[in-house]
């Protein structure tokens, strides 16, 4: 009898707290140079982005999962831990209509709609029938891509990797 009320107390443990598993699996990364604001020198950083396939969850018609990024610092040659965070449940992808929305921290983002191309157009690019319309090629030099096409190429690849993830897992 001991050894039942042993067993039903170590169960009744085991229920009341489950452990939350977590499946964080690589969807892409992106790299830009940016001002560190030392001597007016240019760093590099790199963003790996994953998802936590065990947090995906559908409500009305879209998947909302939790996303980690780690962030990585060039310095002397070589990539280094910068830090690293959890944004949970505020990304969301609508499946059917081919459109993600990937939240920065503790706000919504915007809604971006994959085309047959591969491409990931905005609401307001579709709208204008471009992409980039009246941006400087400055701003794209000084995140480090030579071009736009650079830019929304790393984007558009970035994209593609929640997408698949989330949407054609």
């Amino acid at each position: 009898m001991k050894r039942l009320i042993s067993a039903a107390v170590a169960l009744g443990a085991i229920c009341a707290s489950p452990v939350l598993a977590e499946t964080w699996v690589h969807s892409g990364t992106s790299q830009f140079t940016y001002d560190s604001g030392r001597d007016n020198s240019l760093s590099k950083l790199q963003i790996v982005h994953h998802v936590d396939l065990e947090s995906v969850a559908t409500s009305d018609g879209l998947s909302y999962f939790n996303r980690k990024i780690t962030y990585y610092k060039l310095e002397s040659g070589k990539w280094l831990h910068y830090s690293e965070g959890v944004l949970e449940n505020k990304s969301r992808a609508d499946c059917g209509k081919n459109a993600l929305m990937i939240s920065p921290e503790g706000r919504d983002g915007i809604w971006q709609y994959r085309q047959s191309n591969g491409e990931w157009w905005t609401q307001r690019q579709l709208d204008r029938g471009s992409r980039v319309a009246g941006v400087s090629t400055d701003l794209f030099n000084q995140l480090g891509y030579n071009t736009s096409a650079d830019w929304e190429a790393d984007n558009d690849s970035l994209m593609s990797g929640f997408y698949r993830l989330i949407c054609e897992n």
